[in-house]
């Protein structure tokens, strides 16, 4: 099951050279969320290995995190193109 999240590091890593490389601001929120996702998918698969239910808890806050930032960025870079 380790190995799982071996691969997600590695997905994680590849994705981060999009952020911060990414020729364009969307370009770098879609990586960061994606990141994030990886993030919060690792926090549960390390929950259900060692049976502690505190990281659930803690992968709960990042998705709504994740998801009131995501809405927040997209307004923010419509706003900016439109001015």
């Amino acid at each position: 099951m380790m190995i799982f999240v071996y691969i997600l590091g590695i997905a994680a890593l590849m994705s981060s050279y999009r952020l911060f490389v990414g020729p364009t601001i969307q370009d770098r929120l879609i990586s960061l969320n994606t990141v994030t996702i990886i993030f919060i998918i690792t926090l549960v698969f390390i929950s259900v290995i060692e049976n502690i239910g505190f990281y659930l808890d803690i992968a709960i806050a990042f998705i709504f995190f994740d998801f009131t930032g995501m809405i927040a960025f997209t307004k923010y870079t419509s706003e900016v193109k439109n001015k």
